[in-house]
């Protein structure tokens, strides 16, 4: 799901500002214009993928029904989540189990807000063969050692640009060296910026992590599986348990397009 803006050949306008980019006013699925999909009145799995270069999703059914969320961004949660909301910052992914069998109407639309996005067509006999476990998998907590290394990432942005703990990112330089095998807690905090107020979804190359809290506070139910991207807001701090099992280099950074080309990005290199 992506928004954008188009000229009125047909090709894409991209433009940003002081402010940071300016949002899209066409809102994309799988690169259609005004999507539909064709669909039997039974258990229907979406994988969705916020691909868009800033712009937050807040994604509902029509009808207020509810679904199942049954996987975060790096696979499946423990059991299904019953929810009629959910949110996908940029670079986040969900995946949610939909009944189109209770469904008594010939058409429903996957709203972002109050705008339809997806137009689902409803057709067929009303079939209940499939069902959802109660129990989807067995998520291993990531173990922590009695004191583990804790490192701490300041985000700050300057409308198109932004910097991790007062740096822009350098290609030449490592920020964090981390050793292979061992748990580490890393702190996120969004501690605002100029012009463009918004949140940071914060994204780690190289592993699968778990949220630890979310200011204080244990995580919400649906950031209790394997995430590699974490959205934090102005004034929020997240913790992570993170774990790194392959030697290299690798990046973290906002996944704002514009924040992680402006600067908002860091090296660090497992041994």
């Amino acid at each position: 799901i992506q928004d954008r803006r188009f000229n009125r050949a047909g090709s894409l306008a991209y433009r940003t500002s002081m402010m940071g980019v300016i949002p899209g006013d066409v809102i994309l699925v799988n690169g259609t214009v005004n999507p539909y999909l064709n669909v039997n009145r039974e258990l229907v799995r979406l994988r969705l993928l916020n691909g868009s270069n800033s712009q937050n999703f807040y994604l509902r059914l029509s009808d207020g029904s509810s679904f199942q969320q049954i996987a975060s961004d790096g696979g499946f949660l423990s059991s299904p989540l019953t929810t009629r909301a959910l949110f996908l910052a940029p670079g986040e992914r969900a995946e949610i189990i939909v009944d189109f069998s209770r469904i008594d109407r010939d058409r429903l639309f996957l709203m972002n807000g109050s705008l339809a996005i997806l137009d689902f067509m409803v057709s067929g006999q009303t079939s209940n063969s499939a069902e959802i476990p109660q129990s989807l998998r067995d998520v291993q907590a990531i173990p922590i050692g009695t004191n583990p290394k804790t490192r701490l990432f300041e985000l700050q942005s300057m409308g198109v640009n932004g910097t991790i703990n007062g740096k822009f990112f350098d290609m030449d330089r490592i920020d964090e060296e981390v050793n292979i095998n061992e748990t580490e807690i890393w702190i996120i905090r969004n501690i605002g910026g100029m012009m463009q107020p918004g949140g940071h979804p914060f994204h780690v190359h190289g592993t699968q992590f778990q949220v630890l809290s979310r200011n204080g506070q244990e995580p919400p139910p649906a950031e209790k599986g394997f995430k590699d991207t974490v959205y934090v807001d102005v004034g929020e701090e997240v913790a992570i348990k993170v774990q790194f099992t392959h030697k290299g280099i690798y990046m973290y950074h906002c996944h704002i397009l514009e924040h992680e080309e402006g600067g908002m990005m860091g090296q660090f290199r497992v041994e």
